[in-house]
């Protein structure tokens, strides 16, 4: 009975012709199949240069080799799973370092308010790294939505308008705000629930783009709150003594005829 193939790598150390194993004293070779089939039609010749020093280098080479490929196997199936880590991580690299698409792409939005209270910040938010979007109020008004990142976390600071006694495409002047304060993800709410807000300006101009259904405004205002906005939970409050900001209302023809009946009634 043939023993059973067992590279062990110390043999090819141990002994010069490391294509065989000491078993019982005795070197078989480590392919027995071979051994058994081909070597009895080998030359003298062939067999004289297995016994030469060229023949002991052969032999040294082929046991190297046979080594690496028996343990690069264990080693390349560790590949995949850090490979796969690797990717993970630079997955999560690159969706933390998005930006959200430019406010405007006249690249001349912007947002700036000064803020007291449980938050106390002056913001100064540009086009590029802030996000905004605006939409007409189910019943009349306008609704602008600002986000931008907001200190060392990853959740944004969101501040949100609701214009009321105007609609998308026109201009008006002393406009009351009802104003909408939260940190995405960390559940913080403030709002002055009721119109404790004044647009002193509002201007709206139309954004070009291809003819649709939907269209878009460029809307510039300036107004201040005359008082704070208070946390739904908690005893937090935070004023918004002024503001000022460009964004945009994207509307449709539905959304406006809506808004027109809603006024009218």
């Amino acid at each position: 009975m043939h023993d059973r193939f067992v590279l062990d790598p110390a043999a090819a150390w141990r002994y010069p012709y490391c294509l065989f194993q000491n078993h019982s004293d005795q070197r078989r070779p480590i392919l027995p199949m071979f051994h058994r089939n081909f070597a009895p039609h080998l030359s003298n010749d062939l067999s004289s240069f297995a016994q030469s020093f060229p023949g002991f280098l052969l032999r040294s080479a082929l046991c190297m080799i046979m080594v690496l490929s028996v343990t690069a196997p264990g080693a390349d199936a560790k590949e995949p799973d850090a490979s796969r880590a690797l990717n993970y991580q630079a997955a999560g690299a690159t969706a933390n370092a998005q930006t959200p698409a430019p406010c405007l792409t006249t690249n001349d939005g912007y947002l700036r308010a000064r803020l007291t209270g449980s938050i106390q910040a002056e913001l100064d938010w540009r086009n590029d790294a802030t996000s905004c979007t605006g939409s007409a109020r189910p019943g009349g008004g306008l609704r602008l939505r600002f986000s931008h990142a907001f200190g060392n976390t990853a959740h944004p600071l969101v501040l949100l308008f609701g214009i009321n006694a105007i609609h998308a495409g026109e201009s008006g002047k002393v406009l009351a705000v009802n104003l909408t304060i939260m940190r995405e993800g960390e559940g913080e709410f403030y709002s002055t629930q009721g119109d404790k807000c004044t647009i002193d300006r509002l201007q709206q101009t139309v954004i070009p783009g291809m003819p649709t259904r939907k269209r878009s405004y460029r809307v510039e205002a300036h107004g201040f709150c005359n008082q704070p906005a208070h946390a739904l939970t908690g005893n937090g409050v935070i004023l918004m003594t002024r503001f000022d900001f460009t964004g945009r209302v994207d509307v449709d023809d539905d959304d406006d005829n809506t808004a027109a009946m809603s006024a009218r009634s």
